[in-house]
């Protein structure tokens, strides 16, 4: 009707672009969330890993302790030579004991996938070549802590954009409304750019 006040449909558009980009923030804040729940699983599967490995350093340097020890002994004359047979036999087993180790030291270090099938020494629940070895979990961690400092970049661009967006709806004079526009979109699309980014990273 004639009467009827026009719609300035500024208002409406920036309302709309102002929504999309909240949206985009809430789903940032969850994909945040989520990484940081992987970087903490990470941490403590890496701290697994590496206490593993120190437990078989552990045990392969006692098993190379009793090596060094009876051939000690051998080369000082303490054993008699009716029990070299038996001593030649026992070393013999603790050179194997010492290699099986320090194989299942490189596969807890650096997982099956890096050490391959002919190295796999070390099972999970019976299954061999199942191991993520703690380097593996290293890159994870840089990668997870990476992306988590992308969506917290991502966050406050489009916290800042929101503003900016919020900022224009008020502005009377054009100008103005479309310098605050462009202050919105500009931050609400760099944020975007690196939740998506971050998301990549993290996947």
């Amino acid at each position: 009707m004639a009467n009827e006040p026009k719609v300035n449909p500024y208002e409406p558009h920036t309302g709309v672009a102002i929504a999309l980009f909240a949206m985009v923030l809430a789903m940032t804040g969850i994909a945040g969330g989520k990484v940081g729940e992987k970087e903490l699983v990470a941490h403590n599967e890496r701290t697994g890993a590496y206490q593993w490995y120190q437990s078989k350093s552990m045990k392969q340097a006692l098993v190379e302790g009793q090596r060094d020890l009876l051939i000690s002994l051998q080369k000082g004359g303490a054993i008699g030579l009716d029990q070299t047979h038996a001593v030649d036999s026992h070393l013999s087993g603790l050179e194997a004991s010492s290699a099986s180790y320090e194989k299942q030291k490189n596969e807890i270090l650096l997982g099956s996938k890096a050490v391959g099938h002919d190295d796999w020494v070390q099972d999970i629940d019976g299954v061999f070549g199942k191991i993520k070895g703690a380097r593996e979990w290293d890159a994870d961690i840089t990668a997870l802590e990476g992306s988590r400092a992308e969506f917290d970049l991502a966050s406050l661009f489009l916290q800042t954009g929101l503003v900016v967006g919020a900022i224009s709806l008020v502005m009377k004079g054009p100008r103005a409304r479309l310098v605050f526009l462009a202050g919105m979109a500009t931050f609400g699309l760099t944020g975007t750019g690196f939740a998506l980014n971050a998301l990549l990273t993290a996947m």
